[in-house]
């Protein structure tokens, strides 16, 4: 059975006043009240909501302003004073903000808008988001409709975009409310490579803090991702100690594979892949040969490439059904690209093959095709809280990091770097790679400003450290 979700057009009204219209509390007066550029931001797992709130009229006074944001779980009530024609407001909330009412009981000195003359609502109203519906012929479900679905299944597989904030938001939900009825949960995730298991154990376990976990996993050398799209999940891991599993062989041998097929590589190398693969599935083959092509270079070896995909798939199916063999009373939500969970060719049929184990397969924006999932979910697009950057283009050599280019609209550019500057420092730490830089820049925000020290050569002076000031 396949069930697909399909999301509602996001609506940001704001209602409009006519000429004539009365008070909320029967009075007479020219004040108006309207809300302009709402916009709804994902930040640290929670919700930042934004938006302008503004008074016209002949007398600008000051307002005590009731406002209710509406969310799946609740209502969230606020008075936000506005002393002046306009003023920008952020409020923080847990879950998702659907919609936005202010003075809902109308006991403000205001025109009424049209809708509430019309008494088709109460206060005014800004539609912010649409919660996603999961439909079936003659049917429409809910998220809590899939969860209560798939809850008894001993791995759920949620296949995702890696670089989409909505993606990552429904897999925590997920996570949440399957913690909620089993404790006894695990999260596999194809972002962290197994010989990095011990240090996601210690930081689920709170012996080493975020900076020092990034850092000895090789977050951005292996994986790469904003790692704010992947925060909420690792920190609600973390906050309830739900284990964490590393799926992934080691980037090293994937590319090696890749490059010269299985049979290249060592003894040693050979330890740590699966001892069982399986080439049978020739639909599969056909699907990643369509990759290939699309995104391959015409010189690549397609056997290759494909014996590599297969490695990874078995190697994230054998890191499951070792997990699940060691901790039997355990369930496992398993987070990786949606490429290896269709139609259940790249991961859940080679775990099932080693454990038997029941499993639901729910992907995000994908392809609407028979037999691809067990749920198709398609969510609203989700803006999130992103890392900035130098925009710099870097090599590492001897040990140093180097800019190797810039582009026009560069902020390091504008703030005076230079192509051949070797990136020395960044508020005084040191930086000696790719990964230094990356972890430095992931604690800054926007808005906030860098002292970037670089070494410099001089045709006729030789080398001299020197110092810019980059605000991002």
């Amino acid at each position: 059975m396949l069930l697909t979700i399909y999301p509602e057009k996001t609506m940001a009204t704001v209602n409009s006043t006519s000429p004539d219209n009365k008070l909320a509390n029967g009075k007479t007066n020219s004040l108006e009240l309207s809300v302009e550029r709402p916009k709804v931001l994902f930040k640290n797992g929670g919700f930042e909501l934004t938006f302008e709130l503004i008074q016209k009229g002949n007398e600008i006074t000051s307002q005590e302003v009731p406002v209710k944001v509406y969310t799946p779980s609740g209502e969230v009530v606020e008075k936000l004073k506005l002393d002046k024609e306009k003023d920008t407001f952020t409020l923080i909330l847990k879950d998702e903000p659907l919609k936005l009412v202010l003075d809902e009981a109308q006991t403000l000195e205001r025109k009424l808008s049209e809708n509430e003359e019309a008494g088709l609502t109460k206060g005014i109203e800004i539609e912010l988001r649409k919660a996603p519906k999961v439909i079936e012929p003659k049917k429409m479900l809910s998220l809590i409709d899939i969860i209560e679905a798939v809850s008894d299944k001993k791995i759920i597989y949620i296949g995702e975009y890696h670089d989409r904030f909505s993606h990552h938001y429904l897999q925590k939900k997920f996570i949440e409310a399957l913690y909620e009825k089993n404790q006894k949960i695990a999260i596999g995730m194809e972002m962290f490579q197994r010989p990095f298991q011990s240090v996601l154990d210690d930081y689920i376990n709170g012996r080493i803090e975020e900076r020092e976990f990034l850092k000895q996993t090789e977050y951005f050398k292996r994986w790469g991702f904003d790692y704010n799209l992947y925060k909420p999940i690792l920190d609600l891991a973390r906050e309830k100690t739900i284990p964490v599993i590393a799926l992934n062989i080691r980037r090293e041998i994937i590319e090696k594979v890749s490059r010269s097929g299985i049979e290249s590589l060592t003894d040693e190398e050979k330890k740590e892949i699966p001892e069982e693969i399986d080439f049978s599935d020739y639909r599969y083959k056909e699907r990643l040969r369509k990759v290939f092509k699309e995104h391959r270079r015409p010189e690549g070896n397609f056997e290759y490439f494909y014996q590599s995909q297969l490695l990874w798939d078995e190697t994230m199916a054998n890191s499951i059904a070792e997990f699940l063999k060691n901790a039997p009373d355990y369930q496992m939500v398993v987070l990786a690209g949606g490429g290896h969970i269709a139609y259940g060719s790249g991961i859940p049929k080679r775990a099932f093959r080693r454990n038997q184990a029941e499993y639901a397969i729910i992907l995000i924006d994908a392809e609407l095709d028979t037999d691809i999932a067990d749920f198709i979910i398609y969510p609203e697009p989700l803006e999130g809280i992103i890392a900035p950057k130098l925009m710099v283009n870097l090599k590492e050599e001897n040990g140093k990091l180097i800019i190797v280019d810039l582009p026009e609209d560069s902020i390091a550019k504008k703030a005076g770097l230079k192509k051949g500057d070797i990136i020395l420092k960044i508020d005084n730490s040191p930086i000696t790679t790719i990964e230094d830089l990356r972890i430095h820049l992931f604690y800054k925000k926007f808005g906030d400003s860098a002292k970037v020290t670089v070494l410099r050569r001089y045709f006729l002076f030789g080398e001299k450290e020197k110092e810019f000031v980059i605000k991002f």
